[in-house]
């Protein structure tokens, strides 16, 4: 099914997958949603937080992020697309850190 034109759709992670154990360095990977102006991907120790990486992604696909814990905590990840002259949309997702 094909959106209206002017439909935005927020974008959606697609690597890795939900629930799984990144290492301390990890690429994340999305979608690019409909009608999207720039994305921005941040990791938190709790929901919401940013506490963990925080950079805007611009028009990016992914990012590789270094320096991920490795002590079994869960990590939250938020996926906020921008859209042109409409409020952000954001997607949250849950992993737990890889154990050393």
């Amino acid at each position: 099914m094909v959106p209206p034109s002017g439909a935005k759709t927020p974008a959606t992670l697609t690597r890795p997958t939900a629930g799984s154990r990144p290492g301390t360095s990890a690429t994340f990977q999305w979608s690019a949603g409909t009608n999207v102006a720039s994305y921005a991907l941040s990791i938190g120790s709790s929901a919401g937080a940013t506490d963990i990486y925080s950079p805007n992604q611009g028009t990016a696909l992914s990012v590789t992020v270094s320096g991920l814990p490795k002590d079994g905590r869960p990590l939250f990840v938020r996926l906020t697309s921008a859209f042109t002259g409409a409020a952000s949309q954001s997607r949250d997702y849950s992993f737990v850190a890889f154990v050393a």
